[in-house]
């Protein structure tokens, strides 16, 4: 039971990036009404979703439960941009709960944790966003959303009715999951993710014992979809697994749903924020770690006091592009931002 629960992160790190995907794509403007099932999957992804409102959940049930729910606005930047958000996030489970919050609003970054909101801004923030953006061009070039479709791997795709979110009008469409092909997209996804050099904590790819002894213990993997039925553009995405080892059932859980789709959004600037250095000093072991991505925590608010030039910043990234798929080459980029 154990070593099926150790590979559970792989697989959630897979059904994100799936649902990620659906979100993404080219954009054809069809609409959905009198389509079979594999006609709204394929007008659908290819159907870009350029901002919206997203509400986000992952469970996880093996005896007791713990769930992740980040909500709030997102909004595109460009392909290889760091987009704007402003979620809510917060987390339940082994008898904790804890909320908090992350904000870009183009121009600076903000941070919100037990109440108290810090703030990324100056030399800083533009060291976060050359590094998110390198690591978004990065995967943009591998496929996006890790090179996955989950069109490939879904078996008998049916239309199981209409329904209504958010005030508009979905198609909803059900179907099963090919665990073998499901995995192979596992061991490439996390395979790719490591070789990124932006990993950042990203699970190990399955071994061939792992992969076997997942594909045993899963028993069960339904998928729903919701596309508009006028426009074909996803408005939901749940992916649920239920693995089974001896007596003990664990089920996985992920839950995206978007509203307010492609309609403009607010990215306010929070007031009376502190500086981020405030928040490294107070959590000292985090903050040795995040300081080296800022630039150090003896800086103000402002980033006077520290992170990578703008020359330090392309030559950072243009390594990033150097380096392809060389997982060494990528990780050496690294020293670079280093002081």
């Amino acid at each position: 039971m154990q070593r099926t629960l150790r590979t559970l992160p792989a697989l959630a790190a897979l059904l994100v990036a799936a649902v990620a995907l659906a979100a993404c794509g080219g954009d054809d403007g069809s609409a959905a009404s009198g389509a079979d099932a594999k006609t709204l999957l394929d007008r659908t992804a290819s159907n870009k979703v350029t901002s919206g409102k997203l509400d986000f959940t992952l469970k996880g049930e093996a005896g007791s439960s713990a769930v992740v729910r980040a909500t709030g606005p997102f909004e595109t930047q460009g392909r290889d941009k760091l987009p704007k958000f402003d979620l809510d996030v917060a987390f339940s489970g082994g008898g904790q709960d804890m909320k908090g919050g992350v904000e870009n609003t183009g121009e600076k970054g903000f941070v919100t944790v037990d109440g108290t909101t810090y703030e990324v801004s100056g030399a800083q923030y533009r060291k976060f966003v050359a590094l998110a953006g390198a690591c978004v061009k990065r995967g943009n070039k591998a496929g996006g959303a890790l090179g996955i479709d989950p069109r490939m791997w879904l078996k008998n795709p049916r239309v199981a009715g209409e329904d209504e979110i958010g005030g508009t009008d979905v198609v909803v469409i059900k179907g099963d999951v090919d665990v073998h092909r499901m995995l192979d997209e596992v061991t490439a996804a996390t395979a790719r993710l490591r070789s990124s050099g932006c990993a950042m904590g990203a699970p190990a790819s399955l071994t061939a014992s792992q992969r076997a002894q997942l594909e045993k213990a899963v028993k069960d993997v339904r998928v729903e979809i919701a596309t508009g039925k006028d426009d074909s553009i996803m408005r939901r995405m749940k992916v649920d697994v239920t693995t089974q080892a001896g007596s003990d059932e664990v089920k996985l859980s992920v839950d995206l749903e978007l509203r307010d789709v492609n309609q403009p959004q607010q990215f306010p600037e929070p007031s009376g924020a502190k500086p981020i250095s405030a928040l490294l000093a107070r959590f000292h072991s985090l903050g040795a770690g995040l300081g080296a991505l800022l630039g150090g925590t003896g800086g103000s608010a402002s980033g006077s006091g520290g992170g990578a030039s703008p020359k330090e910043l392309q030559r950072y990234t243009d390594c990033l592009e150097q380096a392809g798929n060389d997982q060494a080459k990528a990780q050496k980029c690294a020293a670079l931002l280093t002081p």
